[in-house]
């Protein structure tokens, strides 16, 4: 791995462990100040502790990433350049017993990473939901509030 890939790869992990991190420290403030048995309290209370997983699955992402890249991406281009090799000189390229173990391997781990980051969006597509589902009730709740004040009144509201 040259050195640009490795210093890319670095900033990348060390940016989705720090911005899991701080949503994680975020989050925890954010459980720790709602104490309220309110609605409200609630909502941001649920919400809170599903953005704190979510915290956690980014640094699990982050350290599954650079585990790839230390113990997966220099085995993965040695049998990338074997088989260019085969390709340019127009052999068959086969893979012998511990390559074709690796290549599992290799294929399983990124499976398991691709998994973890669907499990990701499916609980931010959950998030998103509960907000709207949140801010609907709030807005019919003013609107109820505007119609009872409306037909309590005999004036009509400016």
């Amino acid at each position: 791995m040259s050195t640009a890939q490795s210093l890319f790869g670095l900033a990348l992990v060390l940016g989705i462990a720090i911005i899991g991190l701080w949503t994680a420290w975020k989050q925890c403030v954010t459980l720790s100040h709602e104490q309220g048995d309110t609605a409200e309290s609630r909502f941001f209370r649920g919400q809170a502790s599903r953005r704190l997983v979510i915290a956690f699955i980014l640094v699990f992402l982050g350290a599954m990433l650079g585990g790839a890249m230390i113990l997966l991406e220099e085995p993965a281009q040695v049998i990338a350049d074997l088989r260019d090799h085969a390709d340019m000189t127009g052999t068959t390229f086969h893979l012998d017993d511990s390559q074709e173990r690796f290549a599992s391997i290799y294929g399983s781990y990124w499976l398991a990473f691709f998994l973890v980051f669907f499990i990701l969006l499916a609980i931010l597509a959950y998030d998103v939901m509960a907000l709207r589902a949140f801010r609907l009730n709030i807005r019919r709740n003013i609107l109820n509030l505007k119609r009872q004040a409306a037909a309590g009144s005999t004036t009509p509201p400016t």
